[in-house]
């Protein structure tokens, strides 16, 4: 069983890592994060990890490592990369073998859209083919997400995600990041638990309830419930 966490706030990164591990008790294969740096790139450290990192010219950024969260976290203390967004996730395989490739998070073509998603698509395969002449990068049905966010986005964003959204069957808790507008995360919500929250200075979401700590109030999303 897969599961997500996202933060925006003061040390972002550093929470959301804390978060995934919170959700170790799922089970996984995979984790990974995304995150907004405009400097992070410029980090000669990052030559080391070339396999584990994507970098966008929007400044939002890709962690992902195979296997066990300490090994992610191990590329973290490493490049001890900070931010006031992001979002993490930990995968069990559904779709593809456990990789780097398929881990989460997931992104479009262009890096706009960035997703982590607990749950399945069931008609992915037939959402992919609708997306003629589009280069996928994983096995997953959670890339075809950020694909359908990038091709029918039609100027406003959630707009976007509850169009997007009807056309998928299946189940999710999608947390999902706007590069242009790197300061929110949005969710969606259909037969996979999320929980979003707030306290002080941050936000927060969540696939559970008790991985969330510090949060003043928090709010269980029912089927088709989106946030911001």
């Amino acid at each position: 069983m897969c599961g997500i966490y996202g933060y925006v706030g003061y040390t972002a990164t550093n929470e959301t890592l804390l978060g995934i591990k919170k959700l170790e008790y799922r089970g996984y294969d995979s984790a990974g994060i995304a995150f907004y740096n405009n400097s992070f790139k410029l980090n000669d450290n990052i030559k080391n990890f070339t396999n584990n990192i994507k970098t966008f010219k929007n400044g939002f950024n890709i962690i992902k490592e195979e296997g066990e969260i300490n090994k992610l976290e191990k590329i973290f203390n490493c490049l001890n990369p900070k931010s006031g967004i992001a979002i993490g996730h930990t995968r069990w395989a559904t779709h593809g073998k456990p990789s780097v490739e398929n881990a989460h998070p997931h992104y479009s073509e262009n890096g706009n859209w960035i997703v982590v998603h607990n749950g399945i698509i069931e008609n992915y395969l037939e959402l992919k083919n609708t997306l003629t002449g589009t280069k996928f990068s994983s096995c997953t049905d959670t890339e075809v997400v950020a694909m359908l966010l990038s091709k029918h986005f039609n100027g406003n964003v959630m707009e976007t995600i509850i169009k997007v959204c009807s056309m998928l069957i299946g189940s999710y808790a999608l947390a999902i990041i706007y590069a242009p507008d790197p300061n929110k995360i949005y969710v969606a919500k259909l037969n996979s638990p999320c929980v979003v929250g707030y306290g002080k200075n941050f936000g927060v979401v969540c696939s559970d309830l008790n991985a969330v700590t510090k949060a003043e109030k928090l709010f269980v999303l029912n089927n088709h419930n989106f946030a911001v």
